[in-house]
């Protein structure tokens, strides 16, 4: 399920995100989107998590923090990686941009465009770690017998 609600929650990310760059104003149904996130992406931290557990890594020790991050990106086809890498980038930059006007004037307006890149980032994560870790756990788990 966190497959889906991830591909279906960038496609309405990105349809927001591209949408903010014109004249249409999402309606403020789309604010969903914030709870959608956690629907995706908490089952792929835990996912995570239990992955992690079978490995031997101290994460008190920065040089086993990095090989973590290391071997769970690795689990990813090279395209996938540079996508995550490029949006992750991207929410960063794009959010600052967007909170910087905030900031400086005390009237600053809400804007979806600083929340849609973090939408993009998150649901794109969610999407491909969910998918890769059902693979992995249909290989784990043995087949049915009839």
């Amino acid at each position: 399920m966190a497959f889906w609600v991830g591909v279906v929650g960038f496609v309405a990310s990105l349809a927001v995100h591209f949408a903010t760059f014109t004249d249409y104003a999402p309606p403020g149904a789309v604010i969903v989107l914030h709870v959608g996130i956690f629907v995706a992406f908490v089952p792929v931290v835990f996912a995570v998590k239990t992955w992690a557990e079978g490995r031997d890594y101290d994460f008190s020790d920065f040089g086993s923090q990095w090989a973590f991050q290391k071997d769970l990106l690795s689990l990813i086809p090279g395209w996938q990686k540079v996508a995550v890498v490029l949006l992750m980038t991207y929410a960063a930059i794009n959010f600052f941009l967007e909170v910087t006007p905030i900031v400086e004037d005390a009237n600053g307006g809400f804007s979806f465009r600083g929340f849609s890149g973090h939408w993009l980032f998150f649901y794109f994560v969610s999407a491909v770690f969910a998918r890769r870790f059902l693979a992995i756990r249909q290989q784990v788990v043995p087949p049915h017998e009839v």
